[in-house]
């Protein structure tokens, strides 16, 4: 949701750029890993994050304990199959507890560690240049900060590992 405003409907999950083995449900804002390859499956919002805006998002996990929730510039969205936050270009809160950029093994503490039934929210504002996450309505501090974050053009981006992790994205 950008700025208090009604947000992208129910085209939500951009099916173009989504990792080849993840299935789309009919709603489109349902995902489901259909396979256990040890890659993560990445799925993107349709609506980019404008620089100078704030926007929040949720995702509800169904199922499963390896999910990636954040950030990625478009870039990053050419490479489905990799998690967005491996590389320069992405910014995740990851389900072990802890942060994700430029790096797929390891990374700051942060929150809690999350797992199914939980709800996700993402805050991201380009006008201070902060992102920060929340758990079941908690809300945690800062998770990325800087003017690195001001002027680039965002998409929602979330992901999943292996076989029947599912989660969907909630429109507030």
């Amino acid at each position: 949701m950008k700025d208090g405003s009604s947000s992208a409907g129910s085209d939500y999950v951009n099916t173009e750029n989504m990792g080849s083995d993840e299935e789309l449900r009919h709603d489109s804002r349902l995902c489901t890993s259909k396979t256990s390859l040890h890659s993560f499956k990445c799925a993107f919002g349709t609506e980019p994050f404008e620089p100078n805006c704030r926007y929040y998002f949720e995702v509800k996990l169904l199922k499963g304990t390896n999910f990636k929730i954040g950030i990625a510039e478009s870039q990053c969205r050419d490479e489905p199959d990799v998690a967005f936050s491996d590389g320069t270009k992405g910014y995740a809160y990851y389900s072990n507890g802890q942060l994700r950029h430029n790096s797929k093994g390891s990374g700051q503490i942060y929150g809690e560690t999350f797992r199914c039934k939980d709800t996700i929210g993402c805050y991201v504002d380009l006008v201070e240049g902060v992102v920060f996450f929340s758990k079941n309505g908690l809300v945690f501090g800062d998770a990325f900060r800087g003017d690195y974050l001001m002027n680039k053009t965002f998409y929602p981006a979330c992901c999943c590992l292996t076989k029947g992790e599912s989660f969907e994205v909630l429109v507030p």
